[in-house]
């Protein structure tokens, strides 16, 4: 009886098959014509677009080599799906294939394969060689240190091999990191602007530092905005000020307060108004280094002055309070 493989891509997806024979990788979004003309089935739907489609394969057992692998998206930080692909010890070994959006395979990323704690950065031709060998592949060990949401410090050690392809790739995109996972509580970065821009969030007094894995990667037993990205400190009340980040071309800036220490509270309305006030901007670098950091905060007090006077008006509105501008 022949297998049935089934596949799909579209919408950042991708289904990747890996040919044990040859060592040819096949996406079936750019190579579906050529996976149906050597392994049979067909592709049964495709979206008017074209960046949506769905097929099987039916494969005679003497002729399937076809191992399906996962992915991650070279495009996007952490989109990936995981597939086992071989066993080494009794032990699963994955795979991912670099991919973009409607793009294929990458192939100016790694390929990775990884038990959990070791993770090898490959070429494509090098990946059925890995595989047969994965005992005898030693990576560098690298060390990451995380935090528990109750201040412990710890470590992971992990092995990477190859990192002469790592090439921009986060190698912790790829490692068992589920236990450091579950001692973060659950928390997530408080209400803040700041706190939601830097992914800070708090506990207990502590604040912590979640990263794009999902661990506590930097912990501070004092509140960070004096520390991360701030400019001008204490320009109302301790902890407060005007924060920037660059990107490539922009700066992005922002100011927040706790709503009750401006102005006194007077911008307040209860159960109607949020408890930070805030104001955001971008810059070009040009416009931004043009000026001293410091006279920027003449140009944005009357901006989160106007903004706190909108947000009173239209709680007092909300509040049922008949209100005139």
């Amino acid at each position: 009886m022949k297998k049935r493989i089934d596949l799909e891509y579209g919408q950042g997806k991708d289904t990747v098959l890996f040919s044990a024979k040859t060592g040819n990788f096949f996406s079936y979004e750019n190579d579906g014509e050529k996976l149906h003309e050597t392994y049979g089935g067909e592709r049964y739907y495709t979206s008017r677009t074209g960046l949506t489609g769905a097929g099987y394969l039916e494969v005679e057992p003497a002729k399937n080599d076809l191992i399906k692998f996962g992915y991650y998206r070279t495009d996007a930080a952490c989109e990936q799906k995981i597939e086992t692909i071989h066993t080494a010890n009794n032990r699963p070994i994955f795979g991912y294939a670099p991919i973009t959006s409607h793009g294929g395979i990458d192939q100016t990323k790694p390929f990775v394969i990884t038990d959990g704690h070791k993770v090898a950065f490959v070429a494509s031709y090098e990946v059925r060689e890995t595989l047969l060998d994965w005992e005898g592949v030693e990576g560098k060990e690298i060390i990451i240190t995380y935090y528990s949401y109750q201040g412990y410090e710890y470590t992971g050690t992990f092995q990477l091999y190859n990192p002469q392809h790592f090439r921009g790739v986060r190698f912790t995109r790829f490692v068992d990191l589920e236990s450091e996972r579950r001692d973060t509580n659950g928390l997530e970065p408080g209400s803040s602007l700041f706190a939601r821009k830097f992914s800070i969030c708090e506990h207990e007094g502590r604040f912590f530092h979640l990263n794009v894995d999902g661990i506590f990667d930097t912990m501070w037993e004092n509140d960070p905005r004096g520390i991360l990205g701030e400019v001008v400190n204490g320009w109302v009340s301790e902890g407060d000020g005007l924060y920037w980040r660059r990107y490539s071309t922009t700066i992005e800036t922002f100011m927040e307060i706790k709503r009750s220490d401006f102005a006194g509270g007077k911008y307040v309305v209860q159960d109607e108004t949020g408890e930070w006030l805030d104001y955001e901007q971008n810059f070009s670098v040009l416009e931004w280094f043009s000026e001293d950091p410091k006279d920027w905060k003449k140009y944005f007090l009357p901006k989160l002055t106007e903004k706190a006077r909108q947000d009173y008006i239209y709680a007092r509105q909300r509040s049922g309070v008949d209100t005139k501008s």
